[in-house]
């Protein structure tokens, strides 16, 4: 049940400040739907590698970085909630990395929809 909160409140989230922000709005949730369960761990594993890495941390919303302390804490980084936080995040530092890290993990098309919603202008837009 909780997991389910922190995915309406990070749902929540999103939408806001994409909005509010000029940007357009893409649900996440969608995308870590079509996720096999069995990509969950390694994929959580290569999208905080890729939060990790990333050289313009500056850009992700503190609200967002508690979410997914929260995950790791709880242990449900790699579960839908903590992937579709953990996807977000890693969008957000480094979208090319992002979609990289999918195609190793054989999730071709998985990056082609994300990369296919950057041109079409769905996801939100980096803050500057």
């Amino acid at each position: 049940m909780a997991a389910f909160s922190i995915r309406q409140q990070l749902f929540k989230y999103h939408k806001v400040i994409a909005l509010s922000q000029g940007g357009t709005f893409t649900d996440y949730s969608k995308l870590v739907e079509t996720i096999p369960a069995e990509k969950w761990a390694p994929l959580s594993e290569q999208l905080i590698g890729v939060i990790l890495g990333a050289k313009n941390d500056q850009k992700m919303p503190n609200a967002l970085a508690n979410i997914i302390l929260l995950h790791m804490k709880n242990g449900t980084a790699s579960s839908k909630a903590g992937l579709l936080a953990l996807l977000e995040a890693a969008v957000l530092l480094d979208a090319e990395k992002t979609v990289a890290a999918l195609g190793e993990l054989q999730m071709l098309k998985l990056a082609e929809k994300l990369v296919q919603q950057m041109y079409d202008g769905g996801l939100t837009k980096n803050a500057t």
